[in-house]
């Protein structure tokens, strides 16, 4: 399937953004948008398109939920328009907006869903860098690998999830759910059978489990101390392998010798700069013959230049020609009619309103518009004046009444009492604040306090007698007892490690002894047949179990890992019956050794049991001066501490009980204070309530006189206020009312408000009429004077020009028709002069092409020392093997700093070195039997102190009998589900396994071949192909094979080496689907943005080749990319332009 057109109607940031991929292309086709274009929206489109817009998607940010849309034409085993829109039901539909069966989409995707394609078909540069880093972390492992680029899920992950998964429920050694519920289950169960026990028993229950706890400790620093060596072991085995590289390079760059340090692109440069000479030459030669037909067309044209001189005359006087038949016309149909109508009107009203003027000087015997204005303006303050009067006179009648009101509220309140005293008593008892209670509760404080602080004095061990003892008791000082402590630390360190490796060396016999036994006493060896017979019956149910894989019953799948473990369980103990006689010599060798070593580490024993006695009585001896018979150094030291805590609680004690007395003489003091100002009571806080109360009454009353008083004081200055506002308002009126009458004199001495405004309104209709019969005769005038100017001024160009037509009109017309022949002529001869200009500017520009590419020749000449071509070539051949081993010692020098953490890499290197690393392995073994046997013996202690510790917690707790029995019932149901949800995921894990080994054998061989030849274009033959073999960690690895024959292994390839393989894996992949699915388009996201120039053009070639069995469509913002693919593959792809919209999100 391809997509030949793709539009965005209404989605994300786009509205009506139409992408077009040609087939002309051949299948590539790459989208050039700048950043924040909207490519990541328009990926997530075309999975929309396909598969159906997501419910909660983030792409309606412009766009509500019911307006999104998308459609495109595919392109398939038929063609088909479709447009989806969103919504739940029915969102395919055509052209028309028809709904079409989803079943014709199905067909074209060949059954593919939304995550198949998200995960295969579709990739960006963040999921090649996942992937590339995934191949490194698994060194390579091939059936991962082959899992992963297929689009598939990360298998490793997947297993170590489900791995994990299983011991976080069930294993044998080290904590799980399983464990913590059967551990509950048997501290219910002791709970249950605990009861009352005695000083005695619960003392010798505490002494064992502190036993047990040191042994623990013991056992745990035995196991940490030998798991630390084999890390370094193992580190130093890991490490070998990229030492070895890395030595070999060094080595090789310093065969090379010293060589000049070229440009990386030298050898591309120097092809370019010979070619850029050869094109520069034809080049100027064609654009200088071009120049030369460009000046001589020049020199044969011929310009009117008199009249271009003038041009801008000549087109104001056309313009001037048509304002003029539009002024005249004008004067004719509007202006004229005008004046006559106005001009009658005017002589009608001069009758109406008996006005003695003349219709010649109407304008100047008319009384003026301020005049008008005055009377109107005089006539309108009248009436204001009145109503403010009015207004004024209502205002101070209201003033008044509610003066009187409120001196009748001030004669009503009772007489003024002061506050001063009350208050001065209730603010000095409220500073207290609760201070009665605290007093109360400090004194119970500090009588528990002095309780408790005795009896812990009484309790101390060892005991020093009353307080004073306590505090003038002489304690040795911190370095004798530091000095002692270390002392006794290092005697029983040694004496643990002595015991620690004497059990150690006693397990080791017993295990050796009791294997030495069980390998002479073995029975019958298991033969070939029986593994043959046990692998048919794997591989039969395996056939069943994969033709219904998706609805396997739990039973089928249960059989078949009871197959799969017999069959390899068998497996192995061929392998180990092949062993049985060289392992049992090497026991017996061992058993030997192990018994001398006991001997030895018996005397070593009794030595560091003398020096501990010795250690003891030195302690001893340093606490006779303060009458203290010690314990051990940790119990001393909680009794220093002790000691320190009792006597600075001591201390702060007395302190307390002092506070206690100051604050009693405080509360007796405010007391007497409120008894003198108010009711008597019993206690501080009763007293302060009576007196709150009565200054609360007198506040009250206090604050109701102030509130009168003020607004009776507001009220009279209203009062005086609205009584100055009625004066000023009768004076106003009185005021307005004579100007009224002296300036409506003119329309009579009784003439009223409404007569005189009738009047003026008559005279504003004759003063419209004048001024529009005025205005039309003003117009009439101004085309006159337009029509002789515009004739004056034909005239005078006319005879500029040579021109003898006198009629204005047509000498305009003539004039124009000379202008536009000359333009036309003149811009035909500015054209020619502009092209000999670039043609001249070319011919310049490819000289000194020419002469840059030879510079730039001879300037590499220069840096490379070179004396010729052939010279250049052989030094930048040198310098390329030079960078792919300086290349391969940063790579392992990268990988190394992951080995050294910050610490010397050469150190490291040397100590690698110098190791014999075909005894690693062996090394390794032997350290890992004894952390394997430290490991079981710190579990064993490990449980051996839970066990007495939940003894000692079922002793020590309450003995509730019910609660126990339901905590067991509760931990068995744990159990049964924990057990039960393990069993699914272990068969869970070994079915994905034997699934991921089948899918591993049937794809190796076309994937691997495919990809080696992917491989092979991206890196421009470095790599020539891909094998894989059984690698350093025992497992199938994928090893890259250079052009000289070397292998390289995941972790010894560069970053960008990674990421090609990454690539050429999916491309194989995807190849192999091809060939039994139809194709869908590969959609990439700026997966190249991290390539130099030279891979990325082999990425190009190689996505090229591709596009010929499906389409690929690469969205990138790097403007490089597309220039890069116009010169590499010019032929073979389409440039799609994205234009900017919204800011995508």
């Amino acid at each position: 399937m391809r997509i030949r057109t793709l539009n965005l109607e209404a989605y994300g940031p786009f509205e009506g953004e139409i992408l077009t991929f040609e087939t002309s292309s051949r299948g590539f086709h790459i989208v050039y948008g700048p950043n924040e274009a909207g490519k990541s929206s328009a990926l997530r489109a075309i999975e929309a398109l396909l598969f159906g817009i997501e419910t909660k998607t983030d792409d309606n940010f412009r766009h509500e939920y019911k307006k999104l849309r998308i459609s495109a034409e595919l392109e398939g085993s038929e063609n088909l328009f479709v447009r989806r829109r969103k919504g739940r039901e029915k969102t395919l539909l055509d052209a028309a907006d028809r709904d079409i069966d989803p079943a014709i989409l199905d067909r074209m995707l060949g059954g593919a869903s939304r995550e198949l394609f998200r995960d295969l078909w579709g990739l960006s540069y963040a999921t090649l860098r996942a992937g590339a880093q995934d191949l490194l972390q698994q060194q390579g492992n091939l059936t991962n690998a082959l899992f992963q680029s297929g689009g598939l899920v990360h298998l490793n992950a997947l297993l170590k999830d489900l791995e994990a998964e299983a011991k976080k429920l069930y294993r044998p050694q080290g904590s799980s759910v399983f464990k913590a519920l059967s551990e509950t289950h048997k501290l219910a169960r002791l709970r249950m059978n605990g009861a009352s026990v005695s000083g005695s028993q619960y003392d010798r229950v505490r002494k064992g489990e502190e036993v047990e706890r040191q042994n623990r400790d013991a056992k745990e620093l035995d196991f940490q101390q030998i798991q630390a060596e084999l890390g370094r072991l193992e580190r130093l085995k890991n490490a070998a392998p990229t030492v070895g590289q890395y030595l070999a390079a060094s080595q090789r760059l310093s065969d090379l010798g010293r060589l000049p340090q070229l440009p990386g692109d030298s050898r591309s440069r120097r092809t370019e700069c010979e070619l850029q000479i050869s094109i520069a030459a034809s080049q100027a030669e064609a654009a200088e013959a071009r120049a030369e037909r460009e000046r001589t067309a020049i020199d044969r044209l011929e310009v009117d230049d008199a009249v271009l001189e003038r041009q801008n005359e000549v087109r104001d006087l056309v313009l001037a020609a048509a304002r003029v038949r539009e002024a005249l016309g004008k004067v004719d149909a509007e202006h004229r009619p005008v004046f006559e109508l106005k001009t009658e009107e005017v002589r009608r009203a001069i009758a109406t309103y008996g006005l003695g003027v003349s219709l010649d000087r109407i304008e100047n015997d008319l009384p003026d518009q301020r005049t008008r204005s005055r009377l109107r303006a005089l006539g309108a303050a009248y009436d204001k004046a009145l109503g403010d009067l009015s207004s004024r006179s209502e205002a101070v009648d209201a003033s008044r009444r509610e003066v009187s009101w409120w001196e009748e509220e001030w004669e009503g309140l009772p007489a003024e009492v002061p506050l001063e005293g009350l208050v001065a008593a209730i603010e000095s008892a409220r500073a207290l604040g609760d201070i009665e209670d605290r007093l109360t509760r400090l004194r119970a404080e500090n009588q528990r306090n002095r309780r408790q602080l005795d009896d812990r004095l009484a309790a101390m061990s060892p005991g020093v007698g009353g307080w004073d003892a306590l505090a003038r008791a002489s304690i040795p000082n911190e370095a004798a007892v530091a000095s002692s402590k270390r002392r006794f630390e290092s005697v029983a360190g040694e004496l643990r490690e002595a015991e620690s490796e004497l059990r150690r060396e006693q397990e080791d016999l017993l295990r050796a002894k009791s294997e030495l036994r069980q390998l002479e006493s073995s029975g019958r060896v298991l033969q070939r047949e029986d593994v043959e017979s046990a692998r048919r019956d794997r591989d039969e149910l395996f056939g069943e179990l994969r033709q219904h894989w998706q609805s396997a019953s739990e039973a089928e799948i249960g059989l078949y890992q009871t197959k799969v473990e017999s069959s390899d369980r068998i497996a192995d103990e061929l392998g180990r019956d092949a062993e049985r006689v060289s392992r049992a010599t090497q026991l017996r060798e061992k058993i030997e050794s192990s018994e001398e070593r006991i001997a030895l580490l018996v005397d070593r024993q009794g030595l560091v049991v003398s020096e501990a006695e010795a250690a003891d009585r030195e302690w001893k001896a340093l606490w006779r001066p303060a009458s203290v018979v010690p314990l051990g150094h940790e119990a001393m030291e909680r009794w220093r501490l002790e000691r320190a805590t009792l006597l600075a609680d001591h201390q702060s004690l007395g302190r307390s009980e002092s506070e206690a007395a100051d604050l009693d003489r405080r509360v007796r003091e405010a007391c007497a204070a409120l008894d003198a100002v108010s009711e008597t009571g019993d206690s501080l806080s009763i007293r302060l309530n009576h007196a709150m109360k009565t200054a609360e009454r007198l506040a009250s009353q206090k604050q109701r006189r102030e509130e009168i008083a003020k607004l009776l004081r507001q009220e009279r200055v209203r009062l005086r206020d609205a009584e100055a506002a009625l004066k000023t308002a009768q004076a106003t009126r009185d005021l307005a009312e004579g100007a009224w009458r002296n300036a409506a004199s003119a329309f009579g001495s009784d003439a009223t408000w409404a007569e005189v405004g009738e009047a003026l309104d008559g005279l504003g209709l004759i003063d419209a009429a004048v001024q529009a019969r005025s205005a039309a005769s003003a117009a009439i005038e101004a085309a006159r004077a337009q029509a002789e100017e515009f004739e004056r001024s034909a005239k005078l160009l006319g005879d500029a020009l040579g021109e003898t037509e006198r009629d204005p009109a047509l000498l305009a017309a003539r004039l124009d028709a000379r202008l536009r022949t000359a333009q036309a002529s003149s811009a035909e001869r500015t054209q020619r002069q502009e092209r000999l200009v670039l043609e001249t500017q070319e011919a310049e520009g490819h000289r000194k092409a020419e002469e840059r590419g030879r510079a730039e020749i001879a300037a590499l000449l220069l840096v490379a020392g070179a004396s010729d071509l052939a010279d250049l070539e052989r030094i930048e051949r040198l310098c390329e093997l030079r960078d792919q081993y300086a290349e391969t010692k940063r790579t392992a020098e990268e990988t190394l700093a992951a080995f050294v953490g910050g610490g010397d890499l050469d150190r490291f290197v040397r100590e690698v070195d110098s190791e014999d690393r075909d005894s690693l392995p062996a090394r390794i073994s032997v350290q890992e039997a004894r952390a394997e046997a430290a490991r079981e013996g710190a579990n064993r202690a490990r449980e051996d102190w839970k066990e007495a510790n939940m003894k000692l917690q079922a002793i020590a707790g309450a003995d509730d009998a019910a609660d126990a029995a339901a905590d067991m019932e509760s931990a068995a149901a744990g159990m049964a589900t924990t057990f039960e949800r393990y069993a699914s995921v272990r068969a869970a894990y070994h079915v994905i396994r034997a699934v991921a080994d089948r899918y591993r054998e049937e794809n190796q061989g076309p994937i691997l071949q495919k990809a080696g030849e992917r491989l092979a274009t991206l890196t421009g033959s470095d790599f020539s192909d891909l094998v894989a073999r059984v690698g350093d960690s025992d497992q199938v690895e994928l090893f890259a094979v250079r052009s000289d024959g070397s292998q390289v292994s995941i972790p010894g390839m560069s970053e960008g080496t990674r990421d090609s393989l990454f690539l050429a894996l999916r491309l194989a992949s995807l190849e192999e689907r091809i060939a039994r699915t139809p194709p869908l388009p590969l959609i990439l996201d700026d997966v190249l943005i991290h390539l130099d120039d030279r891979r990325t053009g082999f990425a190009l070639r190689a996505l090229a080749d591709f596009a010929d069995s499906a389409q690929v469509i690469l969205f990138t913002h790097h403007r490089h990319i597309v220039e890069l693919a116009q010169s590499v593959i010019p032929d073979r792809f389409q440039q799609v332009e994205m234009r900017v919209s919204t800011p995508a999100r």
